[in-house]
């Protein structure tokens, strides 16, 4: 996540789409999201 290039072409802009979706970003969040749950106290 360190290395994300925010300035990359296609970052919210008319040329975001499902083509230009870094699909390895957003699973890599994804499991920060879960693991997050599943390690927060209930």
């Amino acid at each position: 996540m360190e290395d994300y290039d925010i300035n990359r072409k296609g970052y919210h802009d008319i040329h975001d789409t499902m083509a230009n979706i870094d699909l390895d970003y957003g699973s890599a969040l994804a499991a920060i999201f879960i693991e997050t749950g599943a390690r927060a106290p209930r």
